[in-house]
């Protein structure tokens, strides 16, 4: 849920947005950028930055070879 969302504000277009990022997130990472219980992880989208994806992720980035 996009930050927005939480504060029960209407999505729009930075709600997609926000979401995509999120589903990137766990497709490269095999897991979500918060866990925990539901006002947990409403309160690190709203208070937090992620764990860099480069420091979860399994296998290497691609390189500019």
């Amino acid at each position: 849920m996009a930050p927005e969302q939480i504060g029960g504000r209407d999505g729009d277009l930075r709600s997609d947005v926000y979401a995509l990022g999120v589903m990137l997130f766990e497709l490269c990472t095999l897991r979500l950028p918060f866990t925990g219980e539901r006002r947990e992880i409403e309160y690190a989208h709203l208070s937090f930055r992620p764990p860099r994806p480069s420091r979860l992720a399994r296998c290497r980035p691609l390189s500019n070879s």
